[in-house]
């Protein structure tokens, strides 16, 4: 899952976000006639990190939400439920892609399987670089697998953490 569809969830599931927008919350801009208030959320920003030796991969994405509304104090009462929504908010949210080979990775893979097949939480590590990175604790949201006939079959997993990381 990307970024954008981990906060799109959260910010769904936030109650007291959900009570003044229902689902009216768009990626990018608001659609037309569209009921308020609502939300609308956009990367605005990717800064790529780099080292000496060159691109490391990462970026540091900048994302804006504006809230929509038809005065002055919906609007604040939704840009307040928005920061609380986020604020509150501890641990992970994301997603990844990749390759899938259950029969080579049993641990990762299958790992990652089984636990979203019962519901249980997993370990995550989230590496910064070769020595350091996050850790925390997720249960798999969502688990989706493509086989297509004669070509590598690929993974796409979303996460949910369940507290806080820590930093290693």
């Amino acid at each position: 899952m990307r970024f954008e569809e981990a906060l799109f969830a959260h910010l769904k599931d936030c109650t007291g976000l959900k009570n003044l927008v229902g689902d009216r919350i768009y990626p990018l801009v608001l659609p037309q006639k569209a009921v308020l208030p609502a939300v609308t959320y956009q990367k605005i920003s990717g800064e790529r990190l780099h080292k000496l030796q060159g691109d490391t991969g990462l970026t540091r994405p900048v994302y804006q939400l504006s809230c929509w509304a038809e005065n002055y104090a919906q609007c604040k009462a939704a840009a307040e439920q928005v920061r609380l929504c986020l604020q509150k908010h501890s641990g992970l949210m994301g997603g990844a892609e990749g390759s899938w080979n259950v029969a080579v990775d049993a641990q990762g893979q299958k790992a990652l399987q089984d636990a979203y097949l019962s519901g249980a939480t997993v370990s995550l590590k989230l590496y910064v670089d070769v020595a350091h990175y996050y850790s925390g604790e997720a249960f798999i949201s969502s688990l989706s697998v493509e086989d297509p006939v004669d070509d590598t079959a690929n993974m796409s997993f979303e996460f949910q953490g369940t507290g806080a990381l820590t930093y290693s």
